[in-house]
């Protein structure tokens, strides 16, 4: 499980917001032994594109305290799902299987995880780095806000929320100060599909305004 957490300009916005200022706090998750048919299910009922996968402790004591100490694990998004179901050649055969499978089997682990306090570029340059458009919030034990990134095997890292490309997109777009950041920041520009991206969501606010 890495963990990022500063690095950049401390002048622009881009380097001085919080993550936590921007993250979903609720969080959908699901148990490692849910199937795959249960998180397709939280994911229409949602109107989400991933799930985030836990293991609660086994000490926890009441319910409450199960859900605040959630373990995130790992992460299925639509993404997952239409792989796993397209790997298989005969639909009538394997329908029933694969939607039987276990989260656990399905899901991308480790997780790539940030902190609250690290900032919106700190979230663009791991998504980039990675490859990937969200990221898991942490907080607990293994939390160092020291350290730029670590690879954590901490269990007791709790899940507080997500961050994905599109609310880093949304804070940008509604505030002209990042926007300038964004689009004099080389490191940003240079890489063409997450400007694309961006000009995507900016397009989308604009028409619903």
């Amino acid at each position: 499980m890495s963990t990022s957490k500063n690095g950049g300009n401390s002048g622009n916005l881009i380097d001085t917001v919080s993550i936590s200022s921007i993250m979903t706090k609720e969080v959908k998750t699901a148990n490692d032994d849910q199937s795959l048919y249960e998180i397709c299910k939280i994911m229409h009922e949602n109107n989400i594109g991933s799930v985030v996968i836990t293991k609660g402790r086994k000490e926890a004591e009441s319910v409450a305290e199960a859900k605040s100490t959630r373990e995130p694990i790992g992460i299925i998004t639509e993404r997952d799902v239409v792989n796993k179901i397209a790997l298989k050649l005969d639909p009538a055969s394997y329908r029933s299987s694969v939607l039987e499978l276990f989260a656990s089997k399905i899901m991308s682990a480790p997780l790539t995880t940030i902190f609250p306090n690290s900032t919106i570029r700190d979230a663009m340059d791991t998504m980039l780095r990675k490859n990937i458009r969200r990221l898991v919030v942490i907080d607990g034990p293994g939390y160092d806000d020291k350290k730029g990134e670590e690879n954590s095997p901490n269990k007791s890292d709790r899940l507080i929320g997500i961050v994905t490309d599109k609310d880093i997109f949304k804070a940008i777009i509604n505030n002209q100060g990042y926007m300038t950041d964004i689009l004099t920041d080389r490191a940003f520009i240079s890489h063409k599909d997450l400007l694309e991206r961006l000009g995507e969501n900016l397009f989308g606010e604009l028409w619903k305004r």
